[in-house]
This record gives C-alpha cells, structure tokens and sequence, in this order.
C-alpha cells in the first residue's frame, strides 16, 4: 500500500474507533431524552403513537448497541475501516430519521408550549450529536438533516406567525451547526493525523532503537556507548568484552580514561570534537585486561539513545595491520634504495610498481611505466628474437629468466641492462606476480668491447689482427673440407712506404695505412677478409672460390690485379702543418704474395708462410706485381 492511502486508512481508522466509542452515552442520553419526550408529551398526543414512536427509536439503539458489539470484536480481526465508517453513517441516518419521526408525529398543533418543548428536545439532541459525531461531517449531517427537516415542515406547514418564526429559526440553527461542526470536524480531524503522524514516529523512533540495540549486541565489531560529558563507557556489546578482556557490566562502570593510555585531556579534547562533527575518526592506543597494549581504529559519531546524546564509537584493532604497514614502507624503502631497478609485475605482466632506481635508468616516472606490460618497456628491437622467445615461456613456466637485453629508454637512446625475471607465486602455488631486477651495464659491455677490440683488431684501421685472421683462416679450411671449394691468401706489402715515414712522420705515415685499409676493402666481397699484420703488411683472404683450381686461380688473380690497381693511384693524405691545413701527395704501390689452398692439405703456419714467401718473390722481381705460390 501506498503511504497516502496508508494514511488514509489509519485515518478513517482513528475515525471510526471514536464514532462507535461515543456511541454507548449516545444510546444511554438518547433513550433517556425519549423518554423524557415521551412523557411531556403524553398529554397532547395519543398514547399509541407515543408507545409505537418510543418502541421504534428503543429498536434503533438495541441495534445501534449490537452494531458497537460486532465492531469492537472485529477490530481484532483487522476490521475494514471504510467498511465500518460506511455501517456508521447508516445507523445515524436510522438514528437520525427515528428523531425526525418524533417532529412529525409529537408534533402538537396549535399547542406552542409543547412546540418549543419538541424544538428544545430536537435541538439540544441535534447539538449532542454534533459534539459525538464531530469528527465526521457527514455523520453530521446524516443526523440532523432527517432529524429537524420534518420538525421544520410541520411548523411551517402549522401556518402561524410563532410557527413560522421558530422554523426559521431551526432552519438558521441546522446551517449554524454544520458550519460550525464543519470547523470543528476540521480541528478533529488536524488533531488525528497528527495523533497519527506522532504515534508513527514513536514508532519509527522505537523500531529505530531497537535496530540499534540488535546491531549493536549482536555485531562483529567492538562497539561502545559513550557518555561524551564525562567519557563514562555508558553500554558495550559482546564483542567488546571479548576484545578488552572485561565483562560488559565491568565495562560499563568504567571511564575511557581506564582502557586510553592517552592523557585525560587528549581524550576530552577528541570526545568533543567528535560531539561537534569536526572530527570522527581517531588512533588511540588501549589496554586490554591482560595489560597488553592495542593500537585502534576509533570511528565515533554523536546518536540520540533514550532522549540523551551519547557517542557511539566503533574500534577497529589496527595493531597488525600497522605492524604490516611498518614492514611494507621499510620494505618500500629499501627497494627505493636499491641501487638496481626494480619492476613488479601482475600475473599478466602488467608493471604494478617500480622503484626510483628504474626511472634513473629509463626516464621513465613510475606512473608512466605503471600499467603498461613489462615486454613494451624492455622491447627496442635490436635483441634477438631467440633471446625473447625463450624469455616468455620461461617465466610463464613458473622459472627463474636471465639474461642481457638492449633496451630503449625514454628519450630513445639505447642502454644494455642485465635482467633476472622471478615469478612470484601465493598461497595456492599459483603465479600472482613477477619481479624483474635490471642492471644497466652499458659501461661494462662497452669496456668488453674494447677489450674484443684490442684482443682482435687492429687498433688504427679497425681490421683483424693476426690473431683473428688466424681463426678465420681455421674456419675457411673448415668449409672449404665440406664444400671442397678453393680459397686464397694474399700477404701485402707496400713498396717505398718507409720513405713516407721517413719524409712526413709517422702521422702520415698512418693516415696512408687507414686509406690503404679502406681501398682493400673496396676491393673484395663482404665475406672476405681483409686483415693487418702489422707495419705495412697486409693480408686478404677469398674463401668460397671454386671447386676448379684454376678458375680459382683465374678469380683471385681478378681480385689481386683490382687490389694492386686500387693500391698504385695517387694519394692525397690530410694533415696538420704549424696549425694550417695541407694535404701530403703521395704516389705507392704494393708487391702481393698469392697461395691456393683447399681442404686441410696444408696447416694455416704453412699458408701464411708461402704466401709470405710468394710476396717477397714479387718485391724481388721488381715490386709493383703479383706472385701465385707454385
């Protein structure tokens, strides 16, 4: 039901309960009153209509009577209220028109006295009723329009002047009683739905309460009433006698100044100030029965408990819990400190947390690295793909990943970083995170490679050593065996390079070697190679040749004539003179030693060497040439 019509409802309910409570004394006066009527008016009208009249309006209250009986025995039964309004109002029509009867048939003509006796009876009845039914209109009028209309129409009908006169004034009192009974019907009805409107909020007060009182006694939570003026502990539930330790009434003859370890002040201050609403939650430190001392949660908030203001405070231990956030900012701390970045991860690889280490090494602050996965932040695309597809399946597989990455930081220059992938798992065994730890170690691969550098090349022209040339060399045998392909090795020399040397320095000397390096280099395939044995020697190494001897031979022969042209043109060196630039020109030719090999026939120590006998044969026969191994 809808609360409009619900308070319809207990309105004509209120109604209806003081229509039938009026009725026993309108019965009681009513009869009385026609008796008393009857009698009067015995002398001027015949006794049977003033028995049958009498016996009619006896009827009409023994049934009136029943009517209140049925009523209040069925109130129990949740009675319908509109029902019952609707049974009223007839009985007062019935009522109402037993009394008419009375001005139409004890109605003396030509006899004023018992006239305004009559009148007197009608009118005085008509204002009772009034009063009982006043607060119902309706009701009202039900009463006294069939009660006086035919008094009025007899006196009326009568004819003379008195008659007339005292109609009208019966018909002025019938419209002063209804506008009068109308005001009055609407103060008794104000008055009700007010009754009503109040009865419901005690009720609603009541239920609230006893909300209250179940929550309060039957919850979880240490609870606690307290009397803000003098901090007396006023009411406490179960579970706070289970967590200080103190029976409930033990507790609730305590002070809070007997459970805080704070000072008497600090806790009237924080009592206040949750009584105004400036502050409603607070840490306070408390001692159990045992003596232990517990670090709680207070949220307290002023209530209204039995017409007084209390404050009822809810408190939370939080003595774990501050233990863990202890732990958890140390643990923070000392990861901020770690002198490596540190990347968490969830089970998806989604990067939760970093720490300051990781944006000094990448550039990127934590809330930019933070919800992107760990593979676009250490993704640059020069690793292998090897090196990637064994990362993933690793740590998917619940297993330890490490390894070296380059990787791209944020403002795209490149670093390589040393990183260890550690699955992290929970209570069920299962992967609930991933912790990455990540070394930059540019500075030391860079000082690996410069020690590759000087174990392997040469340091002014950046071409293999001996050394390298060496293992090449052992490598080319080794395919040459499978594929039964020639190779050949050339041992250089320049021709006159001493006099340059001797004319210019050694700087000159040295920038003629770097341009020497770069036109062999011009000269043969990418998978040759071209190497310095020092001084000005030279060696040039043709793998892959043919399977034929001589086509072999015809081919390095072809690359040997393009090395020895290329080696012959004009120099023009760059140097620095007393602060001025100038140029050295220089003309120099070389003398080149060729040796065919195939297979393992003969060791790399015999290679190297007739191909250096073979150069020293062209320097003899002339310089400037080229001399095949025989």
């Amino acid at each position: 039901m809808d609360a409009p019509d619900n308070k319809i409802s207990l309105i004509q309910a209120a109604q209806v309960r003081l229509l039938f409570g009026g009725i026993p004394a309108s019965i009681i006066s009513g009869t009385t009153l026609a008796a008393l009527l009857a009698y009067m008016q015995h002398s001027v009208i015949g006794t049977a209509v003033i028995v049958g009249w009498l016996s009619l309006i006896v009827a009409i209250a023994a049934a009136r009577a029943g009517m209140t009986i049925w009523y209040r025995r069925a109130v129990s039964a949740d009675a319908d209220s509109k029902v019952w309004l609707l049974r009223f109002r007839l009985g007062v029509v019935i009522s109402g028109s037993g009394w008419g009867l009375a001005g139409w048939l004890l109605f003396p003509a030509s006899d004023a006295v018992h006239q305004v006796i009559l009148g007197f009876v009608l009118a005085g009845l008509s204002a009772g009723a009034a009063a009982t039914y006043a607060v119902d209109i309706l009701s009202i009028s039900a009463f006294l329009l069939p009660a006086l209309v035919p008094f009025v129409l007899r006196l009326f009908m009568e004819g003379g002047d008195i008659s007339k006169l005292m109609g009208a004034a019966v018909m002025l009192f019938i419209g002063f009683m209804l506008a009068s009974m109308r005001q009055g019907y609407r103060s008794m009805h104000e008055n009700i739905v007010l009754r009503i409107e109040a009865v419901e909020r005690e009720e609603a007060l009541q239920r609230s309460q006893a909300r209250f009182r179940q929550m309060f006694e039957r919850h979880d939570s240490t609870m606690l009433l307290v009397d803000p003026a003098t901090g007396a502990i006023v009411n406490a539930n179960a579970a706070a006698s289970r967590f200080y330790g103190y029976t409930i009434d033990r507790l609730c003859s305590m002070n809070l100044a007997e459970i805080s370890i704070h000072r008497p002040d600090e806790i009237a201050m924080a009592t206040q100030q949750a009584v105004h609403g400036d502050l409603n939650h607070f840490v306070f430190s408390h001692r159990l029965v045992t003596g232990e001392v517990r670090t709680v949660e207070v949220h307290s908030s002023p209530v209204e408990v039995d017409g007084r203001t209390h404050l009822f405070s809810i408190v939370h231990d939080i003595t774990d819990r501050q233990i863990a956030e202890t732990s958890l900012h140390l643990h923070d701390a000392a990861l901020n400190a770690a002198a490596n970045a540190i990347v968490i991860t969830d089970k998806d690889g989604l990067i939760v947390w970093v720490n300051q280490a990781f944006t000094r090494m990448t550039g990127y602050r934590p809330e930019e690295a933070m919800g992107h996965m760990l593979k676009e932040r250490i993704k640059s695309g020069l690793q292998s793909e090897s090196d990637i597809e064994h990362l993933w399946p690793t740590i998917l597989a619940g297993q330890t990943w490490h390894g070296e990455l380059i990787n791209q930081r944020k403002d795209g220059s490149l670093y390589h970083e040393e990183m260890t992938i550690t699955p992290v798992r929970d209570g069920n065994s299962e992967i609930s995170n991933y912790v990455a730890i990540k070394q930059d170690i540019s500075e030391r691969k860079k000082t690996e490679e410069q020690i590759h550098n000087l174990a392997f090349y040469d340091p002014l022209t950046s071409l293999p050593n001996r050394r390298l040339l060496s293992d090449r060399l052992q490598q080319t045998q080794a395919a040459s065996k499978r594929n039964r392909h020639y190779a050949a090795l050339m041992f250089l020399d320049l021709d006159n390079f001493k006099s340059l040397n001797d004319t210019h320095g050694h700087n000159v000397g040295d920038l003629l070697l770097i341009e020497v390096a770069h036109r062999i280099r011009n000269c043969v395939r990418e998978g040759d190679s071209v190497a310095r044995f020092g001084g000005d020697e030279f060696v040039v190494m043709l793998s892959e040749l043919e399977v034929n001897r001589d086509e072999s031979i015809s081919r390095a022969s072809i690359v040997a004539e393009k090395i020895r042209t290329a080696l012959a043109e004009h120099y023009v060196l760059p140097v620095q003179q007393d602060g001025m630039a100038t140029t050295v020109e220089h003309h120099c030719t070389s003398s080149i030693g060729v040796v065919m090999f195939v297979n393992h026939e003969i060791s790399t120590e015999e290679i190297l060497k007739r191909a250096d006998m073979s150069m020293y044969q062209a320097k003899e026969a002339g310089r400037n040439r080229i001399c095949f191994y025989e």
